[in-house]
């Protein structure tokens, strides 16, 4: 166990000093930074550039721009916060050059019209907690004492025109009679000037007065919309597969499933979520419920989560698992059913993240269902495992968390644990790395995911019924992975770019005691070539040790392919 925790621990320490090197590049040409925004800032562009965000920026960056959107776990590199000062900082021209061309796995958005991209940087100024910004006041005429000396003593006739007609003599004036008029003509202009400038002032503050009103009705119209019957955002999003595996003693099969997800935004802070599982299965097809909970965004650090919601036990369940992001055909052997760790659980979820200096940390607290001990001994691998199903009537209850530190962007650490209290007392824990970052020196993208779990439910102790038999053991298991995966995807030809390299080492170690159950090793080699951002074509090959158990050692190779598409 220590070597094992020395290798993942050494892995996070190199890629933590790797990643401190690396800095964000991405820069605008110099003569599109200057460039201005032509749109002038204002509630009707503002709620623009909110529409477009809401349907094409959110599902990454999310809704508040952190970065954090539905899809983000999936991408590499991860999806900027737009609030961070250094993207705040940049110019309007760079935005809009940035959205405009595009960077993998940001699309561009050229096809976009160009009031609507300027609508949306006003509507991303205001995810950083700037106000709008309005056009520039018009500027006052010049006071009279700014104004030129007169090049000429011949009266103007304009000027002269604002004299009353009774001052105004029909033959030649003297200098002292021009002089007079010239005075008199400074007191009437510096009049006008005054007059303008205040009604350009009364002006600038009754516009000010009906855009703060227009956005007050525009707020209120909505909430009132929002309300009504068939207002509310429903979206259908999801994955699907298709596949085949040969493992030892047992045929090559096919199979295939879909997962649609269902999402639906009742107003901005209430949501609901939902995946089905739909697999074929030897007399049709099984139908599973995968998640399907409500959540209610408290605040920009807190959401509260109830139903049924993917574990916050490491990252796999909660992030990786989809087959579209997953880079390998089959889960992780002790993260997958028959495994030590939930997958979901049923109950209420409090989670969020937060910055803590540079830093960034998110978290996640749930109280929920317990899980089920498994006593029967028809199979003896499962002995003393928990089955991790909605079961209401085990008394039992199961209480965790995980926190997860990203000292930098491309780098996150996280601890998970899980209490289980009831007629089974248990604890689980687990430590999870990941890491993603593209490097120049390789010429491309490296993502690094491990995780390791324990499971300690103390002395365990059945009856044979078929042997008619005690058996007795220290029920702790563990067990994890480590994979990493190679892209090139700064690489000339267009088809090497597009062509993946997977490696993964995962390891399940059984009680001490349990002789019926063995060790398992699997390394397995995977090669994937990606035909869009969401759809990618994989192949492994396993080499699977068991050591132990009823059939002794067992030695045998598999075969696996996966076609894979999110949607």
């Amino acid at each position: 166990m220590k070597k094992h925790l020395t290798f993942v621990f050494a892995t996070a320490a190199f890629i933590g000093t790797s990643a401190a090197a690396q800095s964000y590049d991405w820069k605008a040409p110099g003569s599109a930074s200057k460039k201005a925004n032509p749109v002038p800032a204002s509630a009707t562009a503002l709620a623009k550039g909110k529409a477009l965000y809401s349907v094409q920026c959110v599902v990454c960056h999310g809704a508040s721009g952190h970065g954090d959107g539905p899809a983000a776990a999936a991408l590499v590199p991860k999806p900027r916060n737009l609030t961070d000062p250094a993207i705040q900082g940049e110019s309007d021209g760079a935005m809009f050059w940035k959205l405009t061309q595009g960077r993998a796995p940001m699309p561009a958005f050229a096809g976009v019209s160009e009031e609507e991209r300027w609508s949306v940087i006003h509507y991303i100024r205001s995810l950083g907690g700037g106000a709008v910004k309005r056009g520039p006041a018009p500027k006052p005429k010049p006071a009279a004492s700014a104004l030129p000396a007169a090049k000429s003593l011949e009266p103007d006739p304009t000027a002269l025109a604002l004299i009353p007609q009774a001052e105004l003599q029909t033959g030649p004036v003297s200098r002292e009679e021009y002089n007079a008029l010239l005075q008199r003509m400074a007191e009437l202009e510096k009049r006008l000037v005054a007059a303008g400038g205040q009604s350009a002032a009364r002006e600038v503050a009754v516009d000010q007065s009906l855009s703060e009103l227009a956005q007050k009705s525009e707020s209120t119209s909505k909430l009132a919309d929002s309300t009504k019957p068939g207002t509310t955002k429903f979206l259908i999003a999801g994955y699907g597969f298709a596949g085949f595996e040969d493992r030892p003693g047992k045929s090559g099969k096919f199979n295939a499933g879909v997962n649609p997800i269902l999402l639906w935004k009742l107003n901005d802070r209430l949501f609901f979520e939902s995946e089905l599982e739909f697999t074929l299965a030897a007399d049709g097809t099984d139908v599973n419920l995968e998640y399907a909970n409500l959540s209610y965004l408290l605040n920009d650090y807190m959401t509260v989560k109830a139903g049924k919601f993917l574990a916050p036990f490491g990252t796999f369940a909660d992030r990786y698992h989809p087959a579209w992001i997953n880079k390998l055909p089959d889960h992780p052997l002790a993260l997958t059913e028959g495994g030590i760790a939930p997958f979901a659980q049923t109950g209420v979820q409090i989670s969020g993240g937060f910055p803590v200096g540079r830093m960034k940390l998110n978290y996640a607290l749930y109280a929920a269902n317990g899980p089920q001990l498994i006593t029967d001994t028809t199979v003896p691998a499962d002995i003393g495992r928990f089955e991790f199903g909605n079961f209401t009537d085990t008394n039992s209850r199961a209480y965790g968390g995980r926190i997860g530190i990203l000292p930098i962007p491309e780098l996150e650490f996280g601890y998970s644990f899980q209490q289980i209290a009831g007629p089974a007392n248990a604890r689980l824990h687990s430590v999870d790395l990941s890491y993603a970052h593209e490097f120049d020196a390789i010429k491309g993208m490296l993502d690094v995911r491990s995780q390791w779990a324990w499971s300690d439910a103390g002395r365990f102790l059945a009856v044979s019924e078929a042997e008619g038999e005690t058996i007795t053991f220290d029920n702790r298991r563990n067990g994890g992975y480590v994979q990493l995966a190679y892209r090139p995807t700064k690489a000339k030809g267009d088809w090497l770019r597009n062509v993946e390299l997977v490696g993964r080492w995962e390891r399940l170690n059984q009680p001490t005691g349990l002789t019926l159950a063995g060790d398992e090793v699997r390394w397995t080699v995977g090669l994937n070539y990606w035909l869009g951002p969401s759809t990618v074509l994989k192949a492994g090959y396993e080499f699977i040790r068991r050591n132990g158990g009823e059939s002794g050692n067992v030695n045998g190779n598999a075969l696996l392919f996966q076609a894979a598409m999110g949607f």
